[in-house]
């Protein structure tokens, strides 16, 4: 009895060891596709901001915009190949078997990988160039450059979707791993109680 229960254990780890695999090229697709659209997601902010704030923008003049641009521009490729190979890095949400993973809770992994430090490089070149970071506030920190800046749900709903497909097939994977150690623990006791 034990042999069958361990050859159905066997197979069920090599189902997870498929599953996490294939986990892993979506969260890599998803990050490639942030990645990908983050660039022009900076530009966006950049231009905001210049036009939140005409006077700042009008005193840098055109070399001063253009030395804000460069810079902005080299930061965001920076940021774009940090997001492009995080995904080892990504505390990535995790479904139960009653909740599937939600958007928001995609949206959340990025937010928490990106803020912080990424954010606060960007928020400097824009207050060494004269603009308000808001760094004034109740928190004491910045709040400019926030990475929901850097991404639209709706350019990687799709990603976002296969993604979630996915861990929940993970997180079954795991829990048939768990019913077939059982299965094959208790098998191994009757075969070695004898009875």
């Amino acid at each position: 009895m034990s042999e069958e229960t361990a050859q159905k254990l066997k197979e069920a780890e090599a189902h997870l060891s498929s599953m996490e695999d294939e986990a892993t090229a979506r969260k890599n697709e998803l990050l490639i596709a942030v990645a990908e659209r983050l660039p022009g997601h900076a530009r966006q902010l950049a231009k905001r901001t210049g036009q939140s704030e005409p006077d700042v923008t009008r005193a840098l003049g055109t070399e001063g915009i253009k030395e804000l641009r460069s810079q902005l521009e080299d930061l965001a490729s920076e940021l774009a190949a940090d997001v492009a190979g995080a995904v080892s890095e990504v505390t990535w949400p995790k479904p139960s078997h009653f909740s599937s993973v939600k958007p928001n809770d995609v949206r959340k992994s990025l937010f928490e990988f990106m803020y912080g430090q990424k954010m606060t490089k960007f928020a400097k070149v824009f207050k060494d160039h004269g603009f308000n970071t808001y760094d004034g506030n109740n928190r004491g920190h910045q709040s400019l450059v926030l990475p929901q800046s850097f991404f639209s749900e709706d350019e990687i709903a799709e990603e976002i979707k296969a993604l979630g497909t996915v861990l929940m097939a993970v997180t079954k994977a795991e829990m048939a791993v768990e019913a077939a150690k059982k299965a094959d623990d208790l098998a191994a006791v009757d075969d070695l109680w004898g009875d």
